[in-house]
């Protein structure tokens, strides 16, 4: 995605990482004739049905920071070049995994512009979609609290009934619940059928 460059330093915003997703989309629906799901993890994303995985998600005119007070966390680093990584992603974000693969996973993990963090979102795919939300009780990066609360204030505000599972799990269930993962993506899906 735009706002995850390979290179040092970029300035993009959400609606870049939108415009991006949105590209593929057409490409992968319109173009190859293909069903999608989108499972949408931490950072928000957009189609049939929207599966966001303790994942931000806030009301339009928001930024990804709203439900924080618009503070940056301290957990957070911001350097000179306006770019964010988290300061311990081990035990924030990765902390349900044995120890050589949070090594593995947080070499892997790219700064971020901090615009993506401040910029209000303009539009939301949830409005208008079906939507659900696996919460990971367990997880260190976004708190269940915060997960319930944010799916309480879109739901009350645009009258959306968003499908709802939880995961006995951190923030990264793909690599440490795998199965588990799988298995309420699959519930949330034979919801959409």
């Amino acid at each position: 995605m735009p706002s995850k460059p390979t290179i040092l330093f970029i300035h993009v915003g959400v609606m870049d990482d939108a415009r991006r997703i949105t590209d593929e989309l057409v490409q992968l629906i319109d173009i190859e004739h293909k069903d999608v799901a989108i499972v949408a993890h931490s950072y928000e994303g957009c189609c049939v049905r929207i599966i966001y995985l303790t994942a931000f998600l806030v009301p339009i005119g928001s930024s990804l920071l709203s439900p924080l007070g618009g503070l940056i966390p301290s957990c957070v680093l911001v350097d000179e070049q306006e770019m964010c990584i988290m300061t311990d992603p081990q035990s924030q974000i990765y902390d349900d995994l044995p120890e050589e693969e949070q090594v593995h996973w947080t070499k892997e993990m790219r700064k971020c512009p901090v615009s993506t963090q401040l910029a209000p979102i303009s539009q939301a795919a949830y409005i208008s979609h079906a939507v659900s939300y696996i919460y990971c009780a367990l997880d260190n990066g976004l708190s269940y609290s915060m997960q319930k609360k944010m799916v309480a204030d879109v739901s009350a505000k645009y009258g959306l009934s968003i499908s709802t599972d939880v995961l006995q799990a951190g923030h990264s269930p793909y690599l440490s619940k795998t199965s588990e993962h799988l298995e309420a993506v699959e519930t949330q899906l034979r919801e959409a059928i």
